[in-house]
């Protein structure tokens, strides 16, 4: 049902589907197919189980159900296809390439049952559609069918030549932005996956971005090839962590798309992203997150850069001590109705940030949000755990999360047990260089603590030169991090000494070793 679900989503929040709306499309829908759409309207987030149980009371093997379901989708993608954008929240340009692809569409159905005479002006409006937005692809489309109706159907040896001509050129700029595009991809696959050298992968995307130049200098009308021809330009900086240089192609491609006639949002969030992603590198928050905020601007709600822009300023806020600012961005993306259908690890970073939100809440770090009952926190780490977690950049941070309420406890037995869960992942020699550095030395700090008798005097006193191995290495908001750090461990540190208390009675503890 998610496939379903997705599509729903999708005709309500992008395309402004209401309960008018549904009324007149389940109007022509057969019965069955309108009752399985009822309970997705009714449930959004209703399973295969469910639905298969009150439609057939059978499972979702039954073959019948799969058919249903295959149909309802065939039904709710046929009315994507008759979406006509309309009102100031889409531009000029987002009109023109959903009625473009719709009419290519029709155009390519008229020209295979061979309706020359109704092919013929679609295919002249698409040319000029083409010639207006940058559509490459459907102008090659229309020009090849413009020669072959000049050249076989109406001989026109002029406007033959025109075309003849527009194919070559449309041809060579498909190649263009084909091979920009292949290009960007293979070498942010070789980043992602990071199994050559920084070097080695820099040298290949200046080579590809050098002989893309010879292209770009033509001045191109191609929207795709300067957006994959910017992007890589960064790329090669962003690999080499010069990210004041990337900072620089960024905002040549913001630039670039701001001047022409047609106004790609797409393009310029892609480009205003990248420059705060590089900011935030650099560790200029406020100037990220100004950034951020515009692109917000521009953006729809539920949208994958929605998300990532929503998080991005959560962690600032985090970052600025503005927890309150950072928990409703929170909550904008945890109430959201797209948040269901991400993929599990991302639902388990978000809930994992919000044991943290709990925990700042409970202790009175944020007055303006009621503190979270017992029952609620429980809540929140069941559903943590039943997520993937098998990924230790999850692991460490939702240890601590859990730590920290075992100090607010005075659960010294639960306390000894998380900090010596967490020393295996704590490397005995501490080196800068190591993208788990930071987490190393605060483990290191969190050792200290039983072996102190919980002493918050004590434990700060023995904790100094880890601390100030910390702060040597200042905490970054980064769009791929290399280990999860909800919230900077110096200020994590405070909250643990503040909220530390050392037992009554002296405890028998068994004492870690000692740098």
């Amino acid at each position: 049902m998610r496939k379903i679900r997705g599509i729903v989503y999708l005709l309500e929040s992008v395309m402004g589907y209401k309960k008018k709306h549904w009324a007149q499309f389940q109007s022509y829908l057969p019965p069955l197919e309108s009752e399985l759409l009822n309970f997705v309207l009714n449930d959004k987030e209703i399973t295969d189980e469910s639905a298969a149980n009150s439609l057939f009371r059978t499972d979702i093997k039954d073959p019948n159900f799969g058919r249903l379901k295959n149909k309802l989708r065939h039904f709710l993608f046929i009315e994507i296809f008759r979406f006509s954008p309309s009102g100031s929240s889409y531009t000029p340009y987002q009109k023109a390439h959903y009625a473009s692809e719709q009419m290519l569409a029709i155009f390519k159905i008229l020209k295979g049952v061979a309706y020359t005479s109704l092919a013929k002006p679609l295919a002249d409006k698409l040319h000029a559609k083409s010639q207006s937005y940058h559509f490459n692809e459907i102008g090659l489309e229309a020009s090849r069918y413009l020669f072959y109706y000049y050249s076989v159907i109406q001989t026109d040896l002029t406007n033959s030549e025109k075309f003849s001509k527009e194919i070559k050129k449309y041809n060579n700029i498909v190649q263009y932005e084909i091979e920009a595009e292949c290009k960007f991809y293979t070498i942010l696959t070789k980043q992602l996956l990071a199994k050559e050298k920084t070097s080695d992968i820099a040298a290949l995307a200046r080579s590809y971005y050098y002989k893309l130049t010879s292209y770009a200098v033509q001045k191109l009308p191609s929207s795709k090839f300067y957006l994959f021809y910017y992007r890589l330009g960064g790329l090669i900086y962003e690999v080499e962590g010069n990210y004041k240089k990337a900072i620089i192609y960024a905002r040549e491609g913001y630039t670039y798309f701001k001047n022409q006639s047609y106004d790609h949002r797409t393009a310029k969030i892609i480009f205003m992203l990248s420059m705060a992603f590089c900011y935030l590198r650099l560790g200029f928050l406020l100037e990220a997150r100004q950034i951020i905020t515009r692109s917000l601007l521009l953006q729809f709600k539920g949208r994958n850069n929605w998300f990532v822009s929503k998080r991005l300023l959560m962690q600032i806020e985090c970052h600025k001590k503005n927890y309150q600012d950072a928990y409703d961005h929170y909550r904008d993306i945890t109430t959201h109705r797209k948040f269901p259908d991400l993929r599990d690890n991302y639902k388990a970073f978000y809930l994992l940030n919000g044991a943290y939100f709990d925990f700042l809440a409970l202790t009175g770090r944020m007055p303006d949000t009621p503190p979270p009952s017992r029952r609620s926190i429980s809540s929140t780490f069941q559903n943590i755990l039943q997520k993937d977690i098998s990924n230790r950049h999850i692991k460490i941070p939702l240890i601590i999360a859990q730590l920290l309420y075992n100090v607010y406890d005075r659960d010294y037995d639960a306390i000894e047990n998380r900090i010596y869960s967490l020393k295996s992942y704590c490397n005995r020699n501490l080196m800068r260089k190591s993208p788990n550095f930071r987490s190393n030395c605060f483990i290191k700090m969190l050792l200290v603590i039983p072996s102190n008798n919980f002493n918050a005097i004590a434990v700060r006193r023995k904790t100094k030169k880890y601390l100030e191995r910390l702060r040597s290495v200042p905490f970054t908001v980064s769009e791929h991090p290399s280990e999860v750090e909800v919230l900077p461990y110096e200020d994590l540190w405070e909250m643990v000494l503040e909220e530390l208390r050392a037992p009554k009675r002296r405890r028998n503890v068994n004492q870690v070793n000692r740098e």
